[in-house]
């Protein structure tokens, strides 16, 4: 039975490696695009996706700088730049706040996890870009936080420079956590040979050898345990596959501070959190920890959303497999103001097999081979996919949750 199923495995690897180099040169460009097919918003408003979207975060945050800049004249606004890195002031978390006409608060923050900043970026730029012809004069205050996870961006990881994923690290006690989680509660070092082992790759197993490894693993294993496995985090291999950390990072420490301070955590605040690799191509998720509002309700209030994921449905499409996940933000968010609605917005870039080795086989480049940034070459293709049809996507349904998210604000202030 094993025999066959390696036989079946080797099959389909090789097929699956072929298509890998179909679209590599798709997915993996090495300029920006120029032109995309335009973007329209309403009857007078269009643009060109490759405006807003970026190949690097010097590039992308100079945008979200410069948008901000051009929204002086129109609105009330004000600028930041926290330093996160530390000695490093070329890497900062960038914060825009558009005062309100009315009470409430709107939140929209990208690149938690470092390389899917640029998708949350684009958002927030077209954003901006779309208040430069439309104030929204009726609206709460809207607070862009612009790459939470600089360093990540920058360097094409999902974790922060202390190999650190951000969304497995925003634990409220750590001492208390680490004394009570088991370290091999997803069965992490079960799997650890395979998912984080402690070498390069090599030539093999770029190529084909994963994929005959991978394949085979997940015909034994079974999709659920492996993605348990790969999404639960860890906290004792720190060179290791999501790692959580030991205690908090700077960026979740400075930006909790920074809107506790000014007020931005309180109340019926509305919080977006945007994220890309989980789900249909191009396509958003969204995911809510906690809500007294309704499936259908939900629905009614963003339209738009592909899936729409709360703790009671059963079937949650690409963001299942995450019951022993803990450290996110948002959940974290939340248990400081729980009158609050906190929204994942996921969206889907390649099928999640390629995800998973592309994640493998980086975490295995930058620790372990001679040339970081090689880990790049399998990060950006499944998280930061440079198709024309995902960047319009990701404008259209990022820019219609936030402006639904602003309208249900209003709702709720008007009620209350």
């Amino acid at each position: 039975m094993v025999s066959k199923a390696f036989s079946v495995t080797s099959v389909l690897a090789i097929l699956i490696s072929a298509g890998v180099y179909r679209f590599r040169s798709f997915y993996f460009p090495s300029i920006e695009c120029n032109s995309d097919p335009p973007i329209s918003f309403g009857s007078n408003i269009s643009w060109n996706a490759c405006n807003v979207f970026s190949l690097e975060y010097e590039s992308a945050r100079s945008k979200f700088r410069n948008a901000v800049r051009q929204l002086e004249d129109r609105v009330d606004i004000e600028k930041f730049a926290l330093d996160v890195v530390d000695g490093d002031d070329s890497m900062t978390i960038d914060i825009a706040v558009i005062k309100g006409t009315r009470d409430g608060v709107v939140v929209h923050s990208s690149g938690t996890h470092g390389v899917e900043g640029y998708a949350g970026s684009a958002i927030q730029i077209s954003f901006l870009q779309l208040l430069q012809e439309d104030p929204i004069v009726d609206r709460p205050t809207v607070v862009l936080v612009h790459s939470v996870n600089p360093y990540g961006m920058k360097h094409y990881r999902r974790v922060n420079e202390n190999n650190v994923d951000l969304n497995r690290n925003a634990i409220a006690d750590f001492d208390k956590f680490l004394k009570e989680r088991h370290p091999n509660i997803a069965n992490y070092d079960s799997y650890r040979d395979f998912i984080s082992p402690e070498r390069a790759p090599s030539a093999w197993e770029v190529t084909l050898g994963w994929w005959i490894s991978g394949i085979h693993k997940l015909i034994v294993h079974g999709f659920a345990s492996l993605k348990q496995v790969l999404v639960a985090g860890q906290y004792h291999h720190p060179t290791g596959f999501s790692y959580g950390g030991a205690e908090r990072q700077p960026s979740i420490e400075i930006l909790t501070k920074f809107m506790q301070e000014h007020g931005f955590l309180e109340g019926k605040v509305v919080w977006i959190d945007v994220h890309t690799g989980l789900g249909k191509f191009g396509k958003d998720t969204l995911l809510l920890e906690e809500t007294t509002e309704t499936e259908d309700s939900l629905q009614h209030i963003f339209p738009t959303a592909e899936h729409i994921v709360t703790p009671n449905v059963e079937d949650k499409k690409a963001m299942g497999g995450y019951d022993l996940t803990r450290g996110m933000v948002l959940a974290f968010l939340q248990e400081k103001n729980p009158s609050g609605l906190y929204l994942l917005q996921e969206f889907g870039t390649l099928p999640p097999i390629f995800v998973g080795r592309s994640l493998i086989l980086e975490n295995m480049v930058y620790h372990y081979g001679t040339n970081k940034t090689v880990g790049r070459q399998f990060l950006q293709p499944s998280f930061y996919p440079q198709s024309s049809e995902w960047r319009a996507s990701i404008v259209t349904r990022g820019v219609a949750l936030l402006l639904q998210s602003i309208d249900y604000s209003n709702s709720l202030n008007r009620s209350s």
